[in-house]
């Protein structure tokens, strides 16, 4: 994809032709890569011959000699100008060099997203300024999360607790993989019980810079897949939300190195690879994923089925847990363990709040009288009996405590009132062999 912080030029000297040039074949639709030497990879269609008639070929060199420079890009009919070196990136702070998953032709260009839009420095979600960020903070906007922007060499271990889940967006390895205090200060998180989610990177040696002995391929070294380019290997929380033992996921990249603890959780549909698998590591976990879900989002190519897997990963990394599992027209049965965080007030009523796995309709809320003095805490059983209409996914209890007067309990760790999380999964209603579909 021709995109932001690229700039093309068509070069009409075929013999200046170039390993890793654009070339339009005969329309501007059919694009092959050159890899020198007369030979060709990246088609994007099947009906490619071995060879290209060089009279029908356009070429389309990057070129970096003047930022200034006005690129164009046929199609089909005239020349239509196109982004530019000197074009702004909403990327972090050195990411993938401009370059990006996808091998699509095309010269969209998301929009930019204002990191502080959607930052917020309390969040439980971590997000490292590198390679995609702004876009994945416009995907975590659209299930009700923000995340606080971590800075490549402002990684602190000790905020594990507060903040325990590091999501590292599509190329946000970028130049990491030899930094040592980078990889040492990911480890500790990891070991001190943070939960990290990697997404697709740009090479493969980069994922070396995850804790647990990772490899594989990157998206420079590999061909993007989108309609059926998943398959489910083993059941998992995160996957709540599917509906398809074979998920419609942008993907490029597939590992080929994970630990013996790892459990493969999808495959790539086109070679059997792993897509997305998760691995404990000291007293945090590990979660990898070869989508750019980010990217994808905000060039209006993702689909619904990745969505949801983001959605689900990040609501399990959160709390991660084994959930009770219902499904429609089944009932819920939880125990939440509610604090009374004050040390001077006691709770007299809890607020309970139940939400859908966007975290965006209430699904139901109820009020408890109990009696609860500063510091105790009690067990409190819920239940919800699920709809026929009820989404997919993992939903999400929350309580908040009121004293006398129905005055919102606070504390210096929760300035906001006494709250907590507890999770439930609701799962499609059909199955097949894998235990989980039929279709």
């Amino acid at each position: 994809m021709l995109q932001r912080s690229f700039c093309f030029e068509e070069i009409t000297d075929h013999t200046k032709a170039k390993e890793g040039d654009i070339l339009s074949y005969k329309t501007y639709r059919h694009v092959v890569i050159y890899a020198g030497k007369d030979k060709y990879y990246g088609h994007t269609t099947d009906r490619c011959s071995a060879t290209v008639t060089w009279n029908d070929v356009r070429i389309f060199h990057y070129n970096d000699d003047d930022p200034n420079r006005i690129c164009f890009q046929y199609d089909g009919t005239t020349y239509a100008k196109m982004v530019s070196k000197s074009s702004s990136s909403s990327s972090g702070a050195s990411g993938p060099g401009g370059d990006h998953p996808d091998d699509n032709f095309s010269v969209s260009t998301p929009p930019v997203v204002n990191l502080e839009d959607y930052s917020n420095e309390s969040s439980p979600i971590g997000l490292l300024n590198n390679g995609f960020p702004s876009e994945m903070l416009k995907v975590l906007s659209t299930f009700n999360h923000e995340a606080r922007v971590i800075p490549v060499d402002g990684l602190n271990p000790g905020l594990a607790d507060k903040m325990p889940l590091l999501i590292i967006p599509s190329g946000g390895l970028a130049g990491l993989s030899e930094s040592q205090i980078f990889k040492t200060s990911l480890e500790e998180y990891v070991k001190q019980g943070g939960t990290v989610l990697v997404l697709s990177q740009q090479h493969g040696y980069e994922f070396s810079a995850i804790p647990g002995g990772l490899g594989g391929y990157g998206w420079t070294e590999d061909q993007s897949c989108q309609t059926y380019s998943s398959y489910i290997e083993t059941w998992h929380p995160v996957l709540g939300g599917q509906t398809s033992a074979t998920p419609s996921l942008n993907v490029d990249g597939y590992f080929t190195t994970i630990p013996d603890t790892a459990t493969v959780l999808l495959r790539r549909a086109a070679n059997g690879q792993p897509a997305l698998i998760t691995y404990p590591y000291g007293n945090g976990r590990i979660i990898a994923l070869t989508a750019y879900t980010d990217f994808a989002y905000s060039a209006g190519q993702a689909q619904m089925d990745e969505l949801k897997l983001l959605r689900d990963i990040v609501s399990y990394g959160l709390s991660p847990a084994t959930l009770p599992e219902i499904r429609h027209g089944q009932t819920a049965n939880m125990n939440i363990e509610i604090k009374n965080p004050s040390d001077m007030d006691g709770a007299t009523l809890t607020r309970i709040t139940i939400y859908d796995p966007d975290l965006k309709e209430e699904k139901t809320s109820f009020e408890v009288p109990i009696d609860l003095a500063p510091g105790q805490t009690i067990q409190l059983p819920v239940s919800y009996t699920a709809t026929d209409t009820d989404p997919t996914g993992i939903y999400h209890v929350k309580y908040n405590l009121l004293g006398e007067g129905n005055i919102l309990l606070t504390s210096e760790e929760e300035p906001d009132g006494a709250a907590t999380w507890v999770q439930y999964q609701l799962l499609a209603p059909r199955e097949e062999l894998t235990g989980r579909f039929n279709g």
